[in-house]
Formats: C-alpha cells, sequence, structure tokens
C-alpha cells in the first residue's frame, strides 16, 4: 500500500512541476507570436503605400502577397489596416495614405488602379 501511495504522490508532484515549467514557455510563444503578427501588418502597411505611391497605372492585388494562410484576414479602412489571426488576435497598423475600406483574403487576386484605392476626400 505504502509503495503505491509513495508512486502516486510523485506523479502528482511531477505532473504540478511539469505544469509550473510549461507556463511561462507558453507566455514566451504567445508574445513570440503576437510579435510575428505586428510586424506582419506593418509590413503590409508599407506595401499598400508603396503600391498607391509607385504611380503604375494598375496594380494586381494578391491575398498570398500579404497574408501567410488562408485562416488569417486583412481589412484597410482609412489610415488603418488591421489583421486578424486564426485566433482572433488582431494587429492594426498605420498607413500613411488614407484608402478605401477593402478586405484582401489569400487566396484573392483583384486588378486595381492605385488611384481608386485612395479616398476621394484625400486626393
Amino acid at each position: 500500500m505504502e509503495f503505491t501511495l509513495s508512486r502516486a504522490s510523485l506523479m502528482i508532484c511531477g505532473v504540478i512541476l511539469l505544469t509550473a515549467a510549461v507556463s511561462p514557455v507558453a507566455d514566451f510563444l504567445q508574445d513570440e507570436n503576437d510579435g510575428y503578427l505586428q510586424e506582419l501588418a506593418e509590413k503590409d502597411a508599407r506595401l499598400l503605400d508603396a503600391l498607391v505611391e509607385s504611380g503604375y497605372d494598375e496594380v494586381f492585388l494578391h491575398g498570398d502577397s500579404f497574408l501567410p494562410s488562408a485562416e488569417y484576414s486583412l481589412r484597410v479602412d482609412g489610415y488603418l489596416l488591421t489583421i486578424q489571426a486564426p485566433d482572433g488576435a488582431e494587429r492594426t497598423a498605420a498607413l500613411r495614405n488614407q484608402l478605401v475600406p477593402m478586405e484582401i483574403s489569400y487566396c484573392t487576386e483583384s486588378e486595381i488602379s492605385p488611384g481608386d484605392m485612395l479616398c476621394p476626400s484625400a486626393e
């Protein structure tokens, strides 16, 4: 009986120690993922600003160029670009140009004039 109780208490202590060790690692990985999402939003904002300011007659927007996978979504509204991750986390980045509201998804492609991307009040 004592042998069984000692093994059971040893297993319980092991689970508690393992839980205590895993929690900081999970927090670190979540912080790293949030940083990646913010960097992605800022990169996409710079890319859209560059396309608007490029002077091209027409540009092709490929969702694959902006998003890492189909689970992510991207919204633009005015001076804000927002990326939403599959877990519901959102990160926002500022745009230099005021753009019309649009959504870009992973497997989409659209042809648009950079001038049509600008809000009429911003021109």
